[in-house]
Order: structure tokens, then C-alpha cells, then sequence
């Protein structure tokens, strides 16, 4: 179970570095990594590397595209909403 929740943490944890929110990002809160985390929490590659631990490098790699891919469009739908609104 530990690991379970340690996965859904992780996943947690990604999903929350690409919501598409005005908000606040710095330098990831892992030592010695230079990255951009949302909160200057962990960053999204920090945080695959902890959930590759769990589930392996591809799985979790694979995991991490999907996620920015979600992003990706959701942020493009909600770009058409505000258009045809016009904001």
C-alpha cells in the first residue's frame, strides 16, 4: 500500500506542476536541481525520477508525456472558449 500511495502522490505532484492557473513558479526544492517547479515545489522531471523508482523509466517517462500532452490541449480548448467569447 505504501507504494501505492507513493505512486498517486507523485502523480499528484505532476499533474499539479501543469495545471493552467495563474500562479507562481521557481527553482525546484531538490538539491542541486536548477529547474522550474509551480510553488518552487519539486519539478516535473524531479518528480518522474521518484515515480521511475516505483514503476520504471519508461512507465513513469510515459506517464509525463501524457500529462504535458493533457496540458497541452486543455490549455488550447480553453484558449477556443476564451475566443469565442471574446476575452
Amino acid at each position: 500500500m505504501k507504494n501505492e500511495k507513493l505512486f498517486y502522490e507523485a502523480l499528484y505532484s505532476m499533474r499539479y506542476n501543469y495545471q493552467n492557473i495563474v500562479t507562481t513558479y521557481g527553482i525546484c526544492c531538490i538539491d542541486g536541481c536548477k529547474k522550474i517547479a509551480r510553488g518552487s515545489g519539486k519539478c516535473p522531471d524531479c518528480i518522474e525520477y521518484k515515480m521511475a523508482q516505483l514503476v520504471g523509466d519508461e512507465i513513469a517517462m510515459k506517464i509525463h508525456d501524457a500529462i504535458k500532452l493533457q496540458s497541452h490541449w486543455i490549455n488550447l480548448g480553453q484558449e477556443k472558449i476564451d475566443e469565442s467569447m471574446g476575452s
